[in-house]
C-alpha cells in the first residue's frame, strides 16, 4: 500500500533525462484505469550549477507498519533552467550520495568538453 515512484532517470555523457510520472492516486493506492500524467525534462550537464543530497526518513506510521524505508532527495540547479527550478530526483534510501557523486562527475566532464580542455 505504500506509494512508489515510477519516476526514471538516465544519465547520459552531456545530458540527464529527468521523466516523471505522476500516476493518479486515491490515497495511497495507485488508480491503474486514468493513466499516468508524463513530464520529460532534459538537463544539460555543461549549465549545472550544484547538486544537493538530502535524507527524508520515511513517516513514523509507514515505517512501524510498512516497514518503510527513507528516501534520498538529490537536487539538480541550473543556471538556464526556466523559473530557476531545481529539478528533483527521488532514490532509494542510501543511493543518493553514490547517484550524486555520479552526476558531479558527468557535469565536470561536460564542462571540461564544453570549455575545449581534457585531460
Amino acid at each position: 500500500m505504500c506509494p512508489v515512484d515510477p519516476s526514471t532517470y538516465m544519465l547520459r555523457t552531456n545530458h540527464l533525462r529527468v521523466k516523471k510520472v505522476q500516476p493518479v492516486r486515491c490515497g495511497p493506492v495507485r488508480l491503474f484505469c486514468f493513466g499516468d500524467y508524463h513530464h520529460s525534462n532534459n538537463v544539460d550537464l555543461s549549465k549545472v550549477d550544484d547538486v544537493d543530497v538530502y535524507g527524508v526518513p520515511a513517516p513514523c506510521i509507514q515505517r512501524s507498519f510498512c516497514c518503510a524505508r527513507g528516501k534520498d532527495r538529490i537536487d539538480v540547479e541550473s543556471r538556464f533552467e526556466t523559473g530557476g527550478e531545481k529539478i528533483t530526483l527521488v532514490l532509494e534510501e542510501g543511493r543518493g550520495e553514490e547517484v550524486a557523486a555520479m552526476i558531479l562527475n558527468q557535469v565536470e566532464e561536460s564542462q571540461q568538453m564544453d570549455r575545449g580542455t581534457s585531460f
